[in-house]
Parts: structure tokens; C-alpha cells; sequence
């Protein structure tokens, strides 16, 4: 996450965190973590289908966002779910290396 403020700072634009994962406290308690980090803002998508990681409903909560509030820049971990998301999630929105 420091990386990603650093970089927000330099381009001039707001820094925003996604959270994705079912309805209930455990999913709102992440999202409001995200704030400790400096993320300016925190979208949410809370829904029980998210339970567990499934890539087609995970990639499509994360293209829905992307297409909705268009952000310049999106980074995503380089785990092993990370990665998976970001290539199916990039395919879904024509996004490029």
C-alpha cells in the first residue's frame, strides 16, 4: 500500500482501495482498514455470492467498478489470487501492461 500512496502523491490523484467479499462485519472491518493505510477512499462490494474467491464474480465486481469510476492507474497483489484476478479482471476491461 505504500507504493500505491507514493504513487497516487506524485500523479495528483485520489487513492482508493477496493474490498470485495460477502455481506457481514468481517468484510466491512477490511474495508475500513483500508483508511490506516491513507486511502483516501474505500469501495466496497459486499455480497454472500463472494464468499468464496470464484474468479468469474470476483473479476466481474472488479470490472464493474473499474468501468464505473474509470481510475487511471489499478494495482493488484502479486498473489497467487492477485494475479489470477488481474488477468481475467484486464480481460474484461481491455486493460493493457
Amino acid at each position: 500500500m505504500g507504493e500505491s500512496s507514493k504513487l497516487a502523491e506524485k500523479l495528483e490523484v485520489v487513492l482508493a482501495a477496493v474490498e470485495i467479499g460477502p455481506e457481514g462485519e468481517a468484510t466491512r472491518s477490511a474495508a475500513v482498514e483500508f483508511f490506516s493505510y491513507a486511502e483516501d477512499l474505500v469501495h466496497l462490494v459486499a455480497d454472500n455470492m463472494l464468499a468464496d474467491y470464484r474468479n468469474q464474480s470476483y473479476s466481474m465486481a472488479l470490472a464493474d467498478l473499474v468501468n464505473t469510476h474509470k481510475p487511471e492507474i489499478l494495482l493488484l497483489g502479486a498473489t497467487i489470487l492477485g494475479l489470477d484476478l488481474a488477468a481475467s479482471g484486464g480481460r474484461r476491461i481491455h486493460a493493457t501492461a
